[in-house]
């Protein structure tokens, strides 16, 4: 029954990859956020600040709280995970790797704060090893300063988080503070710990990207309370704001007339039309 259940979800989020890829040219991210975060991107509140960068000129959406269904996770181009100390459903951790390799970007946050890396590591394990030749996890270990955010090393990579395409945050610091040290994944920065090596991590997993953060850097406190202060535009590049006007779908780079897809675009739209294959299949029989 789990497997006839997991091959159901499987083929709802394929197939809504793909309208979304459709719809890609007009509409920017569809971020999603799990019911029980503790921290929650929304108009008021201590993610007040990243809502609005997130939000302005219209381009991203970005949803309240759901429960992890296929459903609901298969409609967003970006899903946000704040860990807990307790375990996931394998259902839903099932849910969450189909998401991922099918071409959805985690955003997978634990906060020592809130004495939660249960459910990260959860999910790490079961992503496994990355393009990037290995696997990610959060540690028990912290490092930074516990209610004071400072601009802890220098951003230093080739990934879209930190080269664009909103701005080149390249030789740029982020704000945070007390945060849990991370392993494995790919480096967004070459300083010594402290780091923003210690705080953030990333991998490719198929179609799909993650991002794990040992701490809240979409806070308030962290980001200064300033829509466009390097923390604030870190995440825009993230979601893959095109401009401040104008959004570019997921899968795409540049910024300018005559940009074109990546290859991982193609592969995901023939992914997807495979999928909506399966599914018609299944519905004629």
């Amino acid at each position: 029954m789990f497997k006839s259940w997991q091959t159901e979800a499987r083929t709802k989020i394929l197939l809504s990859v793909f309208l979304l890829q459709l719809a890609g040219s007009v509409q920017g991210a569809t971020v999603g956020q799990l019911s029980g975060n503790t921290g929650v991107w929304a108009t008021s509140g201590n993610f007040s600040t990243i809502y609005a960068a997130a939000t302005v000129g219209g381009v991203h959406t970005v949803e309240s709280p759901q429960a992890l269904t296929a459903q609901n996770i298969a409609n967003n181009t970006h899903f946000i995970i704040e860990s807990s100390a307790l375990a996931m459903a394998a259902q839903q951790v099932s849910l969450v790797v189909d998401y991922v390799r099918g071409g959805g970007t985690l955003l997978l946050f634990s906060n020592p704060d809130q004495g939660g890396r249960t459910s990260a590591n959860q999910i790490l394990g079961a992503l496994g090893v990355g393009l990037s030749g290995s696997a990610m996890s959060v540690t028990g270990n912290e490092s930074g300063l516990s209610g004071s955010t400072l601009p802890w090393g220098t951003l230093s990579s080739t990934d879209s988080s930190v080269a664009g395409p909103v701005a080149n945050l390249n030789g740029a610091s982020l704000n945070w503070a007390r945060t849990y040290i991370l392993s494995g994944g790919q480096l967004l920065s070459q300083d010594g710990s402290p780091s923003i090596s210690d705080a953030i991590r990333m991998d490719r997993f198929n179609l799909g990207r993650v991002y794990v953060f040992g701490t809240r850097l979409d806070s308030n406190l962290a980001t200064g309370f300033q829509t466009l202060g390097t923390n604030a535009v870190f995440f825009q590049n993230i979601l893959g704001t095109g401009s401040l006007s104008s959004g570019l779908p997921t899968g795409f780079v540049g910024g300018g007339v005559g940009s074109a897809p990546e290859p991982a675009s193609f592969a995901l739209t023939a992914f997807a039309l495979a999928g909506v294959a399966v599914y018609a299949r299944r519905k004629r029989s």
